[in-house]
């Protein structure tokens, strides 16, 4: 579906596509975190808590070692929303901190992680 905002931004939601896995999520953007050197992600809201619907964003907060910024976010948010067909919200470390609620300051669940193996 297609959303025209209040700013005439398109929005392009995927609805009708079930609620991911942990799992499924991790197999899906473990490629793309690898290709852009991200140290670690994390989920962050709905799918972290457990509360996914289907229409449900899938929220990020990543770390990278290296970031130039402005352009590897961009690019990993489009190949994120891309490879989910989600909706997709990435936090960094300097907005991060404005986006948590109180009432679940560590809402977070690890994901990836470059220096485990498994993860």
């Amino acid at each position: 579906m297609i959303y025209i905002n209040k700013t005439n931004l398109v929005e392009v939601y995927f609805l009708g596509i079930d609620v991911y896995t942990i799992l499924e999520i991790k197999d899906i953007v473990t490629p793309i975190f690898k290709e852009y050197n991200i140290k670690q992600a994390y989920l962050v809201g709905d799918y972290a808590r457990g509360t996914a619907l289907y229409y449900s964003s899938i929220d990020f907060f990543i770390e990278q070692a290296d970031f130039s910024f402005l352009m590897p976010v961009s690019s990993i948010h489009f190949q994120l929303e891309y490879a989910l067909k989600r909706k997709v919200q990435i936090y960094t470390k300097s907005n991060f901190d404005k986006h948590r609620t109180k009432n679940n300051p560590n809402e977070t669940l690890l994901i990836f992680d470059v220096s485990a193996p498994d993860c």
